[in-house]
């Protein structure tokens, strides 16, 4: 895995935390590139949607419309199968909360490539969102099966990295950017225990 910053010599410190992160990880985990970019798009309309989150994993499947020209060319290399963006945002959040969204986009690449089905991910979901504590008052937002998927991942690694207390304490004190909804992280817990 190859990991580039824009500009080329930025964030030095968190180069060295993506790589210890995929380090941790299997391959399948791994996309051939990680990209940390400097630039805020989030108010950017001239941009594709994917540049306003916190990050996104691309693929060769996926288009290339809309993108800046400094992503565009790394896109283009035919050395780049999969790439996980990093926003500026994202770089600048805590380092735990940088772990979990940077696992989180790590399990989009072994999802694409072991091209998961979430079955069981998706019926124990829809059974839990129905238990009384969470129906009608969660919304069906954050319920995407690889979604979920990628979030109990991003737990157990940024878990196994920082340890469980540390784990603990963020949940304790933020709700997770991708669903700020205050039940998503109790529900993710309970799916986590029994998928």
């Amino acid at each position: 895995m190859e990991i580039l910053a824009y500009p080329r010599d930025a964030f030095p410190d968190r180069k060295i935390l993506v790589q210890r992160i995929a380090d941790s990880l299997e391959p399948d985990n791994r996309p051939s590139h990680a990209f940390l970019d400097s630039k805020d798009y989030s108010q950017d309309s001239s941009v594709s949607e994917n540049f306003h989150s916190y990050a996104f994993q691309w693929d060769r499947s996926r288009p290339k419309d809309r993108v800046p020209a400094h992503v565009l060319d790394l896109m283009n290399d035919d050395q780049c199968s999969q790439l996980v963006w990093v926003s500026r945002k994202m770089l600048e959040e805590e380092e735990i909360l940088f772990v979990f969204m940077l696992a989180h986009e790590f399990r989009h690449v072994y999802q694409v490539r072991r091209n998961l089905t979430h079955d069981a991910v998706r019926r124990k979901s829809r059974a839990l969102w129905r238990e009384p504590e969470f129906h009608l008052k969660l919304s069906s937002l954050p319920l995407d099966p690889p979604e979920l998927d990628a979030d109990i991942f991003a737990l157990r690694t940024t878990r196994s990295i920082f340890g469980p207390e540390p784990m603990t304490q963020l949940i304790g004190r933020r709700n997770f950017p991708r669903c700020p909804d205050k039940l998503y992280t109790p529900f993710l817990l309970r799916l986590e225990e029994i998928v």
